[in-house]
Parts: structure tokens; sequence; C-alpha cells
């Protein structure tokens, strides 16, 4: 997307390398996007309660199996 985009650049302006930087700007929309469908759904949750749970779901699928 073009915000995906404009975040990698941004990335790539503070250092970080441009396969990194994409990849960091569509994991962190995709994660603000789980947010704010779950936000959407239970509109009495903070946002900020979303975006946390939406990271912990993140951390479920990038942790090494066995949780260690």
């Amino acid at each position: 997307t073009a915000l995906a985009g404009v975040v990698a650049s941004a990335l790539q302006r503070r250092g970080v390398a441009p396969a990194r930087a994409a990849f960091a700007a569509q994991a962190g929309l995709a994660v603000l996007g789980h947010a704010l469908d779950l936000w959407f759904a239970t509109a009495a949750r903070p946002l900020d309660h979303c975006l946390a749970e939406a990271f912990e779901e993140l951390d479920l699928f990038v942790a090494p199996a066995g949780g260690s």
C-alpha cells in the first residue's frame, strides 16, 4: 500500500535496510489493521488495549516453538 511505502521510506531514512524497512512497515500496518478491526467490533474497549492484543497475537506467530 501507499502508506506502507511511506513508512518504509521513513525507516530507510533512519538507516534501516530497504528490505527490512518494507517488512517492518507491512507488519506494523497489519497489526494496526487488526487492532482497528478489534476496536470497531468492540467499541467499549480502548484502542490501546486492542493494539496490545494485536501485538500479543503477532507474538504467538513469531515466538519459537516450545515457548523458549
